[in-house]
C-alpha cells in the first residue's frame, strides 16, 4: 500500500484543542475557486459519533505543540480515499 500524502489546506474556521496532543480532526476538504485547498472541521469529533464521520472526505493533522489554529492557518490534510 502505498503512503497517502498530505495536502497542505487552509483552515475555514479556528481550531482549539489540548497542547500536547496530536489531534486527527474529521473534516470536509473542498477547493476554492482560486484552486486553494480548504478545510472545515466537522461537528462532534467524539469517536462515537458516526455522522460527521460519514460526512468527512478527510482528515486534518493538528500537531502536538500548539493548542489554538487559527482560520486561515494551513494544516495537513489526508484524503480518505488517496484521492479527491
Amino acid at each position: 500500500m502505498s503512503e497517502n500524502k498530505p495536502i497542505n489546506a487552509k483552515l475555514k474556521q479556528k481550531f482549539i484543542k489540548k497542547k500536547n496532543f496530536t489531534r486527527f480532526i474529521k473534516g470536509q476538504l473542498s477547493f476554492s475557486n482560486k484552486s486553494v485547498a480548504e478545510f472545515r472541521v466537522q461537528k462532534g469529533q467524539e469517536s462515537f459519533r458516526i455522522k460527521p464521520f460519514t460526512k468527512s472526505n478527510a482528515w486534518g493533522l493538528f500537531p502536538n505543540g500548539k493548542s489554538k489554529f487559527k482560520k486561515n492557518d494551513f494544516i495537513k490534510c489526508y484524503t480518505l480515499t488517496g484521492i479527491i
